[in-house]
């Protein structure tokens, strides 16, 4: 669809365009300028994590590949928000810049909802798990979400006047049609999933600590809150984000032309842009190594308390080291 010449240096937070003839100025809510710090605050807190896990070498093979891939597919929202959209529609007059900004996001879910899967795996196998879960099963899975991304977001784009089906139009103005509703769906049935999962990974949880102190009536208070607060931050951080702007852009429940249905739209979008941000610091920056290596980054002038740094962290994998072969004899 031809959009004006004369376009606002605005761009719109859920469809990363600028005003065209169906889009009225008051849907305009953030500022190039906006998204492009945002942007670069996300390309520097993933390339920050590509070179920690590039270090972090004692970290769970699964767990370490997962992570690196997120944080390849969140480096490149990244740098997908920090170039300006009115350069980019000067060039190409069509609203592209969704296209390229879900690829990365939509790989970003299917990696997360591989790593809550791993977790379930865990739970499902136990002492089996190395025998399922292999090096190999996990490339291939890396290698399926980034092949799947392309698909999912050409389909949840598809318009059926458009040349080849890839659609100008504004994101949160774009059309519903059949195909594109099937591939919104099914990045909604994603979601859904990610909550079944979630339920399952709590209910193992409290099986496990009931196992574990099988004297008491009722697990370990502390124990069982604690892990059932870092899995609520994890994945409930990840499903709230997701879920709410899924259900928007599959169900026309939302009327985008009014001021209440434009600011839903905006947060909920804003949301799953933000999600990618905080990536870095839930799947990666948790673990004590990664935590390590940024102490001894931040430390690098000081000799003596890198020195500090290092004798701490030995210690602790000493101490597990020891407690494991005690343990095994």
């Amino acid at each position: 669809m031809e959009k004006p010449a004369n376009i606002s240096s605005e761009v719109n937070v859920i469809s990363y365009g600028n005003s065209s003839s169906n889009v009225s100025s008051t849907s305009v809510v953030l500022t190039d300028e906006i998204l492009v710090s945002v942007g670069i605050v996300m390309l520097l807190e993933n390339i920050i994590s590509i070179l920690l896990l590039s270090k972090c070498t004692r970290i769970n093979f699964q767990i370490r590949i997962l992570s690196l891939n997120l944080a390849v597919s969140d480096l490149f929202t990244g740098f997908v928000l920090a170039v300006p959209n009115t350069l980019l529609y000067e060039k190409f007059r069509c609203d592209i810049k969704k296209y390229a900004a879900f690829l990365f996001i939509n790989v970003s879910l299917l990696i997360v909802s591989i790593m809550n899967l791993d977790r379930c795996f865990v739970f499902a196998y136990a002492m089996r798990y190395y025998s399922f879960i292999t090096k190999k099963l996990m490339r291939k899975l890396c290698c399926f979400a980034w092949i799947t991304g392309f698909p999912l977001t050409f389909g949840m784009f598809f318009g059926f006047d458009a040349k080849y089906g890839f659609s100008c139009e504004l994101m949160a103005f774009h059309e519903m049609n059949a195909i594109n509703s099937i591939f919104k769906g099914v990045l909604l049935c994603i979601v859904v999933v990610n909550f079944l999962m979630f339920g399952y990974l709590l209910y193992h949880s409290r099986k496990k600590l009931s196992r574990t102190y099988p004297q008491q009536k009722q697990p370990m208070p502390h124990q069982y809150s604690r892990m059932v607060r870092k899995l609520s931050v994890v994945t409930g951080v990840f499903l709230m984000a997701y879920f709410p702007f899924m259900m928007i852009m599959t169900f026309p429940i939302l009327d985008k032309s009014s001021g209440i249905g434009k600011g839903i739209y905006s947060f909920t979008a804003t949301m799953v842009l933000l999600n990618s941000a905080c990536n870095p610091v839930f799947y990666v920056w948790r673990f004590s190594e990664p935590r390590y290596h940024v102490k001894r980054w931040f430390c690098f002038w000081n000799k003596r308390m890198r020195e500090k740094i290092d004798r701490l962290h030995n210690q602790q994998y000493a101490s597990y080291d020891i407690y494991t072969i005690s343990t095994s004899v």
